[in-house]
Protein backbone atom coordinates (compact mmCIF):
# COMPACT_ATOMS: atom_id res chain seq x y z
CA UNK A 1 0.00 0.00 0.00
CA UNK A 2 1.43 3.37 -0.97
CA UNK A 3 1.45 6.44 1.23
CA UNK A 4 -0.67 9.48 0.42
CA UNK A 5 2.49 11.29 -0.73
CA UNK A 6 3.30 8.44 -3.14
CA UNK A 7 -0.29 8.42 -4.42
CA UNK A 8 -0.11 12.18 -5.03
CA UNK A 9 3.21 11.82 -6.89
CA UNK A 10 1.83 9.00 -9.10
CA UNK A 11 -1.35 10.90 -9.95
CA UNK A 12 0.52 14.16 -10.62
CA UNK A 13 2.98 12.37 -12.93
CA UNK A 14 0.08 10.80 -14.86
CA UNK A 15 -1.65 14.17 -15.29
CA UNK A 16 1.64 15.83 -16.33
CA UNK A 17 2.28 13.04 -18.84
CA UNK A 18 -1.19 13.41 -20.38
CA UNK A 19 -0.65 17.17 -20.69
CA UNK A 20 2.86 16.81 -22.13
CA UNK A 21 4.52 18.47 -19.14
CA UNK A 22 8.01 17.40 -18.05
CA UNK A 23 8.02 15.99 -14.51
CA UNK A 24 10.25 17.53 -11.88
CA UNK A 25 11.52 21.07 -11.59
CA UNK A 26 15.07 20.49 -12.73
CA UNK A 27 17.16 18.30 -14.97
CA UNK A 28 20.89 17.92 -15.41
CA UNK A 29 22.42 19.14 -18.65
CA UNK A 30 25.54 17.84 -20.41
CA UNK A 31 27.64 20.58 -18.82
CA UNK A 32 27.03 19.04 -15.39
CA UNK A 33 25.03 22.02 -14.16
CA UNK A 34 21.42 21.82 -13.06
CA UNK A 35 19.07 23.99 -15.10
CA UNK A 36 15.42 24.88 -14.66
CA UNK A 37 13.04 23.23 -17.12
CA UNK A 38 10.44 25.79 -18.17
CA UNK A 39 7.03 24.12 -17.96
CA UNK A 40 8.25 21.35 -15.63
CA UNK A 41 5.87 20.26 -12.90
CA UNK A 42 6.60 19.10 -9.36
CA UNK A 43 4.75 18.63 -6.10
CA UNK A 44 5.73 20.89 -3.23
CA UNK A 45 4.77 20.09 0.35
CA UNK A 46 4.94 22.37 3.37
CA UNK A 47 2.99 21.43 6.47
CA UNK A 48 3.29 24.96 7.86
CA UNK A 49 1.70 26.58 4.81
CA UNK A 50 -1.20 24.18 4.38
CA UNK A 51 -0.03 21.09 2.54
CA UNK A 52 0.56 20.16 -1.08
CA UNK A 53 0.62 22.23 -4.25
CA UNK A 54 1.58 21.64 -7.87
CA UNK A 55 4.23 24.06 -9.07
CA UNK A 56 5.17 24.76 -12.68
CA UNK A 57 8.51 26.34 -13.56
CA UNK A 58 7.68 29.57 -15.37
CA UNK A 59 11.16 30.85 -16.25
CA UNK A 60 14.75 29.73 -16.87
CA UNK A 61 15.71 31.26 -13.53
CA UNK A 62 13.35 28.91 -11.67
CA UNK A 63 10.32 31.09 -10.93
CA UNK A 64 7.18 29.07 -10.21
CA UNK A 65 3.46 29.41 -10.68
CA UNK A 66 0.93 27.37 -8.72
CA UNK A 67 -1.46 25.05 -10.55
CA UNK A 68 -4.85 24.34 -8.99
CA UNK A 69 -5.51 27.29 -6.75
CA UNK A 70 -3.08 26.81 -3.90
CA UNK A 71 -2.18 24.32 -1.20
CA UNK A 72 -4.39 21.36 -0.38
CA UNK A 73 -4.46 18.63 2.23
CA UNK A 74 -3.44 15.16 1.03
CA UNK A 75 -7.08 14.11 0.60
CA UNK A 76 -7.97 17.29 -1.28
CA UNK A 77 -4.94 16.94 -3.58
CA UNK A 78 -5.76 13.30 -4.37
CA UNK A 79 -9.36 14.27 -5.22
CA UNK A 80 -8.15 17.24 -7.31
CA UNK A 81 -5.65 15.13 -9.25
CA UNK A 82 -8.18 12.33 -9.81
CA UNK A 83 -10.55 14.94 -11.25
CA UNK A 84 -7.82 16.36 -13.49
CA UNK A 85 -6.90 12.88 -14.69
CA UNK A 86 -10.51 12.11 -15.62
CA UNK A 87 -10.76 15.40 -17.51
CA UNK A 88 -7.53 14.99 -19.49
CA UNK A 89 -8.46 11.42 -20.38
CA UNK A 90 -11.89 12.55 -21.56
CA UNK A 91 -10.33 15.32 -23.62
CA UNK A 92 -7.89 12.84 -25.16
CA UNK A 93 -10.76 10.45 -25.96
CA UNK A 94 -12.78 13.25 -27.58
CA UNK A 95 -9.79 14.37 -29.69
CA UNK A 96 -9.19 10.79 -30.86
CA UNK A 97 -12.84 10.40 -31.86
CA UNK A 98 -12.85 13.72 -33.72
CA UNK A 99 -9.67 12.96 -35.69
CA UNK A 100 -10.57 11.91 -39.24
Amino acid sequence: MSSKRETIEILAKLVAEHLGKPWGHYREENDGLIHAVTGGWAIDYNKYYGGYEIQEISSKTGGTIVIGGGRKTAGEMIAFLNGMLVMVRLETDIRIRETP
